[in-house]
């Protein structure tokens, strides 16, 4: 009889550490990576690669969403996060690549942050080249009927920004419409920090 309990409970702890290992540390360890996002990108340890889950952008946490998994994800000032101050800054579905900590079953630490931006929404004469741009910040804006947004966050403005240019963070566009120009015929140049 003491045979067979010990046998269940050996059995049964090998089940709670199998669980325990596949539900928490393994599924970072190999890495997971949405399949579009394999075309250009291996799986690498403690790596996920995916689309970061519409509405999920807080101040210490996320989701990610790879192929119809999401993990919830946290990070603080330890976190690095590229490109960025907080990934409240980031559009939903943004494709990004974090290195984790696995913390439990889907959940993890953030230890690295980066996102590459989607601009094959852009038509290349909707862009404007950076001696271009030099020649067209020579000018008086009024004069030449042009607007520049930064669309970085307000930390990333206060550090430093373009001349004349205004603050229009991309996240908070709605609060700031007044700051559009009245004017359809003046030329809105915008400028971010997502590309590189």
């Amino acid at each position: 009889m003491q045979r067979k309990t010990v046998g269940k409970t050996m059995a049964l702890l090998a089940v709670t550490m199998l669980t325990g290992t596949v539900g928490g540390a393994a599924w970072a360890a190999s890495g997971q990576i949405q399949k579009n996002c394999a075309a250009c990108h291996e799986a690498k340890d403690n790596t996920l690669w995916g689309l970061l889950q519409a509405g999920s952008q807080r101040d210490d946490s996320f989701a990610i969403r790879i192929d119809g998994t999401t993990w919830q994800l946290k990070y603080d000032k330890n976190s690095k996060l590229n490109k960025m101050k907080s990934v409240v800054q980031l559009r939903d579905d943004e494709a990004i690549m974090v290195k984790v900590q696995p913390t439990g079953t889907n959940q993890g630490y953030v230890e690295e942050f980066s996102y590459k931006p989607n601009l094959s929404f852009m038509e290349p004469e909707m862009v404007i080249e950076l001696d271009d741009l030099a020649n067209l910040l020579k000018k008086d804006p009024k004069e030449a009927n042009y607007v520049v947004f930064d669309v970085r966050g307000y930390g990333d403005y206060i550090d430093g920004h373009l001349p004349g240019a205004v603050s229009l963070p991309y996240y908070r566009m709605n609060a700031f419409v007044d700051r559009l120009p009245k004017d359809k015929n003046t030329h809105i140049i915008t400028y971010c920090n997502s590309y590189g």
